[in-house]
């Protein structure tokens, strides 16, 4: 008879880095003030996974590892760009789609 032995794999989402980047996903979101639309939540996926990067590159290197300094000013600038980009996105307008334009047209609107 052969014997399984129990997985030792564990639940999606369940590790201390999971919980930590769907916090910051939450609090990103939060500070974000209105209903984000998808490119908003693309964005904030981005920049939770940027600042978990950035804080385990900070981590090794209060360790005494070696850290890659380009790395990690590349990682911290993209994280920039992405906080920059979500808080410009904060007041824009809103963008009339095509077929809204073109119906604007037809009625005479435009």
């Amino acid at each position: 008879m052969i014997e399984c032995a129990a997985p030792t794999h564990r639940r999606p989402n369940a590790t201390r880095v999971a919980r930590h980047r769907r916090e910051l996903v939450a609090e990103l979101t939060a500070e974000l003030g209105r209903q984000p639309t998808t490119t908003d939540q693309l964005l904030i996926a981005a920049a939770a996974d940027l600042a978990l990067k950035q804080q385990a590159l900070q981590a090794a290197q209060a360790r005494g590892e070696p850290v890659d300094d380009a790395a990690a000013l590349k990682v911290a600038g993209l994280l920039n760009r992405c906080l920059a980009t979500l808080r410009r996105g904060a007041g824009r307008k809103s963008v009339p789609r095509i077929l809204d334009r073109i119906a604007a047209e037809q009625r005479g609107v435009a």
